[in-house]
């Protein structure tokens, strides 16, 4: 077995190219100048996307000759998102470090999928930069296996280089997030720093199925919380658990409510319950009670007190259209 080197890593097999066209050295320098100009990043970032898009063009000949595998579009994202942690690192004010994060993913909107029949995409939303990372990380840990088993030591330095700047300067670098992964019979979870800095086991997937919609990302442990925040999800449950997680259009995850047979049950006897209550209340408290009880002791005598009120308005009625009849006959 070869001594432990980057470059004789599998997961590295791009690394030199994307390094060189990247110009990842200068861009540092720039970046930690104290105050940075912000005019010389601009015009290394307009030469560095040319640079880096040509090496893209380059790699992915490899990956659409190995029936679309998706490690080209997982490098070139890596990269990029490495770059916009380098600006976000920068010694300038916060507005001149978006306009330079735009000027990146606008030049990169537009090339990173058309042109060719090689599918990647760079999504934008929310805990984005997490789901890739999460995603590179597991495939190139099972690139990785035999050197990561032989002297894992070694290979979480590697990581803690290849991983501190996104950390460090993404927009989430201050909050304990956590990592799910839902694919097929792969159901992992766990502290995001730590599947990158520290790693406990190889997961064992299929690198060129799965992408980041099979990625989720929370600030609170799955299991704890159904308040999952992950852009365009599958269903995120446990295989065999009652509850799984949906996100809707805005990137917010809310649980489904469980529907148990014993609430078919339980719906119309609580109705049934009710007006038993109601009825019991207004036979007791209220005048149709004693009205009821009357009639059950004495039935025929309430049918001839109600008819004879009835004759007896009849006749009121009777006599006051005769009075108002011969009352008009007078006024003649």
């Amino acid at each position: 077995m070869r001594d432990f080197t980057e470059n004789n890593l599998a997961s590295n097999k791009y690394k030199t190219k994307l390094d060189s066209s990247a110009n990842i050295n200068e861009l540092e320098n720039l970046c930690t100048k104290n105050p940075s100009n912000y005019g010389d990043i601009e015009n290394l970032l307009s030469k560095i996307n040319s640079n880096v898009y040509a090496t893209y063009s380059s790699i992915k000949r490899d990956c659409i000759s190995e029936i679309n595998n998706s490690k080209c579009c997982r490098e070139v994202n890596y990269y990029l998102d490495l770059i916009n942690s380098f600006i976000n690192s920068a010694n300038i004010i916060k507005n001149e470090k978006e306009l330079l994060v735009e000027f990146v993913e606008g030049y990169w909107k537009d090339y990173i999928d058309k042109f060719s029949n090689y599918t990647c995409k760079r999504e934008q939303d929310i805990y984005s930069v997490e789901k890739r990372s999460v995603l590179k990380q597991v495939c190139d840990l099972y690139d990785d296996k035999t050197y990561f088993e032989l002297n894992s030591s070694k290979y979480n330095k590697f990581l803690t280089k290849k991983w501190d700047k996104i950390l460090n300067y993404s927009n989430n670098e201050n909050k304990e997030l956590y990592f799910k992964i839902n694919f097929k019979t792969i159901n992992k979870s766990g502290k995001y720093k730590e599947l990158l800095l520290d790693p406990k086991e190889i997961i064992d997937v299929h690198c060129k199925n799965i992408d980041i919609t099979h990625i989720s990302i929370s600030p609170e442990e799955p299991g704890k919380s159904s308040n999952l925040l992950n852009g365009d999800l599958q269903s995120l449950g446990a295989h065999g658990s009652d509850h799984h997680y949906q996100e809707d259009s805005k990137g917010a995850v809310d649980p489904e409510i469980s529907y148990t047979p014993w609430m078919s049950i339980f719906t119309p006897l609580s109705g049934s319950i009710s007006a038993i209550l109601i009825f019991s209340f207004l036979y007791k408290f209220s005048p149709l009670g004693s009205f009821i009880k009357l009639y059950k002791r004495n039935p025929n005598r309430i049918s001839k007190n109600m008819k004879k009120e009835q004759t007896t308005e009849l006749l009121q009625s009777e006599e006051n259209i005769s009075h108002y009849i011969s009352y008009d006959s007078m006024s003649y």
